[in-house]
């Protein structure tokens, strides 16, 4: 399987379908594991379902997203959501990606974002 098209970036996407969520989470363990062990390097796991619930709690807070989930329906919350990552305003991702990886060394370290379903369909 190719992984990716173009052969000088500095990253790869791992496709799943969501049925194969949980073994794709133990294959991605044990790649980590594995280049660790036999490559020396260092993997680093960002959550990115943990950046975007670390945003609701610390701006609109979980209670208030439910009631607007309530009162005006999953689209318009989606929305809410949405504009929590990108604006300075609030907690932008690349700003919690920069934060969480700041202290790592690309020569040693490889990082893995994962849990990026937490962004779908639409956030982000």
């Amino acid at each position: 399987m190719r992984i990716s098209a173009y052969h000088d970036l500095p990253f790869a996407i791992f496709r799943y379908d969501p049925c194969e969520e949980f073994n794709c989470r133990n294959q991605i363990r044990l790649l980590a594991y594995s280049l660790e062990a036999n490559h020396h390097k260092k993997v680093t796991m960002i959550s990115l379902g943990r950046i975007l619930w670390q945003a609701i709690d610390e701006t609109e807070g979980l209670k208030a997203i439910v009631a607007e989930e309530l009162q005006l329906g999953f689209s318009r919350t989606q929305q809410t959501v949405n504009s929590l990552l990108p604006y300075p305003e609030f907690m932008p991702l690349v700003n919690a990606l920069e934060e969480r990886s700041k202290e790592l060394n690309p020569a040693h370290d490889i990082v893995f974002l994962v849990r990026a379903g937490g962004l779908s369909p639409a956030i982000y």
